[in-house]
């Protein structure tokens, strides 16, 4: 076994490799995303995971005819099973043992199925809204690599010229975009959760623009 049992900030202990559904928490995965950076090859991007997931949103709700709150819950839980191995280091020596990487791929899919088991995701979708979620998780993955990843328009390949057109017709490629604070991430992620999280306090407006500076 890779990792043992492992403490959410929450207090909840769970066992990756056998999650159980009442253990998942939003506060939990909304803590931890905000503080894990994303990964693109062999870059590592100064933005976090849930801000990465916000920029997703944003970007839907500019392509979308009309905006699904089921689909903004994916986008933002789509990576989500990364929360439960932060702070976990594992060996290189450890990685190249036989098996280890069929583990880590077993806990991916089996915190994953457990976390969109508990937030009814994904949501059933017409071809249209297919297309724009699709279209939304191109665009952020090349939002994030040009704009925090310093990536150069001219080294892309032809594949994302449809993604880049979308975020040159709404200006998201020259207009300033800062990297968030934990805090707010955090904060901003759980506003699309908060029939899930009462505690949170008074209804927000779900149209805030995530991925500019607070």
């Amino acid at each position: 076994m890779i990792v043992g049992t492992l403490t959410m900030p929450s207090g909840t202990q769970i066992d990756p490799q056998r999650p159980i559904t009442n253990q998942i928490n939003i506060h939990d995965i909304a803590e931890n995303l905000a503080h894990m950076p994303v990964y693109c090859g062999p870059l590592t991007l100064e933005i976090s995971v849930g801000q990465s997931a916000l920029n997703a949103v944003a970007i839907y709700e500019k392509i979308a005819t009309h905006p699904n709150g089921h689909i903004i819950q994916y986008l933002l839980l789509r990576n989500a099973w990364q929360y439960i191995l932060k702070n976990v280091r594992i060996p290189v020596a450890h990685i190249l043992e036989r098996g280890c990487i069929d583990q880590l791929r077993d806990i991916q899919e089996r915190v994953q199925n457990k976390i969109l088991t508990k937030f009814d995701s994904p949501p059933e979708m017409t071809a249209p809204q297919h297309e724009e979620m699709r279209l939304a998780i191109q665009a952020e993955h090349y939002f994030n690599l040009i704009k925090f990843g310093k990536y150069p328009l001219e080294a892309l390949p032809r594949t994302a010229q449809q993604a880049v057109t979308c975020l040159e017709n709404f200006d998201m490629l020259t207009t300033p975009h800062q990297v968030l604070s934990p805090s707010i991430v955090r904060e901003r992620f759980l506003q699309f959760f908060d029939h899930w999280v009462p505690e949170v306090g008074q209804p927000v407006d779900h149209a805030l623009p995530c991925i500019s500076s607070a």
